[in-house]
């Protein structure tokens, strides 16, 4: 069908004609439904990537306000989300069609859009207004689309109220008026997508209704008949010491399990759910839910809930001392009030953010006063241990571990033996190094699969180096030691044990090649390559040595005393003299070395509080985060 008054003005579609195809008068036809909807499908190609970088900030506030439960801010977030698609979607259909009178997809198509009679290419305000409806129309479940099969001119909704029609100027793919066909076609589907849609809705709040009664199932039952909670806490909360004739919540239990290590982030935030569904603690549950996360913009998010809860104050300064000690020091003296005289969970927060800030004496007041249950007792034991040792009343430590060690789980057991073995033989394989590594070696005899642990495993190599001496038997232990790179090792030492120094070396060395940097074995490693290794080796490996996380652990103490005596053997006294300054700055150096900084001038003028209280000991372990 062929449409009257054809003549093309100056802005018309005659300027976005292709060469060769430019006529002083072109005639126009209606565009198929297919080539629409094809000409749709191209542009939103085009259009999808630059919504979603224009959109990501609205996501991700939606995605907080999800996490947070926040009704408001859902609703909020979706509204400049679903702003900026629009938005996105109607800058691109104005630029394009008040320009050029087509769109990328159209072009590939051979569509053109015009207004109606002349051909003009839209107006930027036609264009906007045409753009705007079509969404509108995709809101209404695209119903309004269908007028390209109804309407005798092929104008659905959005069309007609932008005074524009959609046209090809080729014959050969232009289409007459719908025929009666077409509009049975078009009033069938309408009435199929309106049946979807109610069917949609059905579902939808059928499904709403039976995860309402999953949920009333899951978090309404009664603590002691609820299938869904964690068990750890359930078994903990039974036997829970009182203290003043008060017992704690489940959810105070969940957490003080959660700061000890004794219980899972999932655990926790199953716990921390179920409070708030049952109207508990809002705070604590925030709480919770800040120290579980590992995404740190929504865990400020809910440490700002925390402080908003009411009479949460005290809980608003444990939240930020949980996220980050070191920035919140001043805090710790007020909270450590809070905490003599609140819920245990205050107790353990206030353990590990003390052990974190080098205040070990502060820390073993707390730790004395015991554990409130059976399930946290390694907990107490290896903190008033390590505590001891940080202070040098290494004696005390000595004994605190060892009357500790028969009352704990056999896993448990281990962790403590790992931890005096390393510490004791961080320098030299002492009578006491011997003593707690035949601890440690007795607990893995027992229980062989704990060696999984890397960190461990390490611990145990040396540990049998420093019990048999010479005479260690590395093939023995390969029969035990799980893991395809801990094996490489051992081969590498069993090859030096024989003599083959140079073979052993070029095994460590492709070993260390692969392992990701930082790593308990990368340290191993390049700890037991050091003797030997060369200027360039020295220098790549102080690279990852200086500014690893783990300065001041037994590990990071082994490798930078061996880095230090290499490099002095060399001649490299700038590097040497650095590296002693990073170890005395950790109280990591033994005597000599801090001699040499000392002449050198390199003593760091002002030591951490960890460092005068604990000049020669070993670092706290544990993450400078609660989480």
């Amino acid at each position: 069908m062929v449409l009257e008054d054809v003549s093309l003005p100056k802005k018309s579609v005659k300027s976005s004609l292709p060469s060769g195809e430019s006529t002083p008068e072109v005639k126009r036809y209606m565009a198929a439904p297919v080539d629409r909807l094809a000409a749709v499908m191209a542009d939103l190609v085009i259009i999808i990537p630059i919504a979603s970088l224009f959109s990501a900030p609205f996501r991700r506030k939606l995605q907080l306000a999800e996490l947070l439960q926040d009704t408001t801010g859902v609703i909020e977030a979706f509204g400049f989300l679903l702003g900026a698609l629009i938005l996105t979607y109607v800058a691109y259909q104005t630029i394009f069609l008040s320009r050029w009178g087509t769109t990328p997809g159209k072009r590939i198509l051979g569509l053109y859009v015009g207004s109606i009679g002349s051909g003009d290419a839209p107006t930027p305000k036609q264009a906007a207004l045409r753009a705007w409806f079509w969404c509108v129309g995709v809101m209404l479940a695209c119903l309004p689309w269908l007028g390209v099969l109804s309407n005798f001119k092929r104008r659905p909704w959005h069309d007609r109220i932008a005074d524009t029609e959609v046209f090809v100027i080729d014959s050969k793919i232009g289409v007459p008026t719908p025929d009666l066909r077409e509009q049975s076609i078009a009033g069938g589907l309408q009435s199929m997508v309106l049946c979807l849609v109610f069917a949609m809705f059905v579902a939808v709040f059928g499904q709403m209704g039976r995860q309402t009664d999953k949920d009333i199932l899951r978090f309404g039952a009664a603590p002691s008949a609820h299938p869904f909670l964690c068990e750890e806490v359930s078994e903990s909360y039974e036997g829970w010491l009182t203290r003043d004739g008060k017992k704690p919540s489940r959810l105070e239990v969940a957490l003080t399990l959660y700061a000890a290590e004794s219980v899972s982030g999932d655990c926790l935030q199953t716990e921390a759910d179920y409070s708030l569904w049952n109207q508990g603690d809002k705070a604590k549950a925030y709480l919770a839910k800040a120290i579980v996360t590992d995404d740190e913009e929504a865990a400020e998010a809910y440490a700002a809930k925390v402080c908003e809860s009411k009479g949460g104050e005290a809980l608003c300064q444990l939240s930020k001392l949980a996220l980050s000690p070191e920035e919140h020091e001043p805090i710790v003296d007020d909270l450590v009030k809070t905490a003599a005289a609140s819920e245990p969970f205050y107790s353990v927060f206030f353990i590990r953010s003390l052990m974190n800030l080098g205040r070990y004496r502060e820390a073993l007041s707390f730790l004395d006063k015991g554990s409130p249950h059976k399930r946290m007792a390694h907990f107490f034991a290896e903190g008033r241990a390590q505590a001891l040792w940080n202070l040098s009343l290494k004696d005390q430590a000595r004994l605190a571990l060892k009357s500790s060690l028969e009352g704990l789980e056999p896993s448990e057991r281990i962790s403590l033996a790992r931890w005096s073995c390393d510490v004791e033989s961080a320098r030299a394989c002492t009578a006491e190094a011997v003593s707690s590594c035949e601890l440690l070696s007795g607990a893995v005899k027992s229980s062989p699969a704990e060696l999984e642990d890397q960190k461990l495993a390490l611990t145990w190599v040396r540990s049998e180096e420093c019990l048999a001496g010479t005479k260690v038997d590395y093939k023995q232990m390969k029969s035990v030691a799980p893991g395809e790179d801990l094996q490489t090792l051992l081969t590498a030492l069993e090859l030096k044990q024989k003599g083959k120094g140079d073979e052993s070396r070029s095994k460590l060395q492709a070993l260390a090649g692969k392992l990701e940097p930082d790593s308990p074995l990368w340290f191993e490693i390049n700890f037991r390559l050091a003797d030997g290794a060369d200027a360039a080796t020295v220098a790549s490996v102080l690279d990852t040595w200086s500014q690893s996380d783990i300065q001041g652990e037994p590990q990071w103490t082994r490798l930078g005393t061996a880095l230090f005596a290499r490099a002095d053997h060399l001649g490299k006294n700038k590097e040497a003299i650095s590296i002693g300054a990073q170890l005395s700055e950790f109280g990591q150096a033994d005597e000599d070395i801090q001699k040499r900084v000392a002449a050198a001038g390199e003593m760091p003028g002002r030591m951490p509080a960890s460092i005068l209280q604990n000049p020669t000991g070993a670092s706290y372990p544990f993450d400078r985060r609660m989480r």
